[in-house]
């Protein structure tokens, strides 16, 4: 489910004013607002906007939390079959989670994979890998 939340203001002045589930009404008020503020304040921006939010994502983060789990990106060399893995954070990549990539100019693989132990995520990625390699051959 999306909720709209309008937003006035600019820099450290910006703050919520309204949360709607209607995107038509979200529109309508930012739209209203800054003709408003156009025509009666010369020297005032435009500065209504919205912004879109996905509420369930909070679910699901507050579930990933709450089992411990994290998000691990794994790489993979190609040439001398190297497996590098790190802890990332889990809202800059819940997005990217279980997509392989392929960076040709150093010949790797990379995944995001969550789980909440570092051998469960080399677990996931060497499927994911073995996944793609698989569907990829020449």
């Amino acid at each position: 489910m999306k909720v709209y939340v309008i937003e006035k203001g600019e820099y450290s002045d910006r703050h919520v004013i309204g949360v709607t589930l209607d995107e038509e009404k979200a529109k309508y008020v930012v739209e209203e607002g800054n003709n408003k503020v156009g025509k009666n304040f010369w020297w005032c921006s435009n500065d209504f906007d919205y912004t879109e939010f996905e509420i369930d994502k909070f679910d699901e983060l507050y579930n990933l939390y709450k089992n411990n789990y994290k998000m691990f990106r794994v790489w993979k060399d190609l040439k001398n079959k190297d497996i590098t893995i790190s802890e990332r954070d889990i809202v800059d990549n819940l997005d990217d989670s279980g997509i392989v990539r392929k960076y040709d100019y150093d010949n790797y693989l990379s995944v995001y994979v969550l789980a909440n132990t570092t051998e469960k995520a080399l677990k996931i990625a060497a499927d994911k890998f073995a996944e793609y390699e698989y569907e990829n051959m020449k």
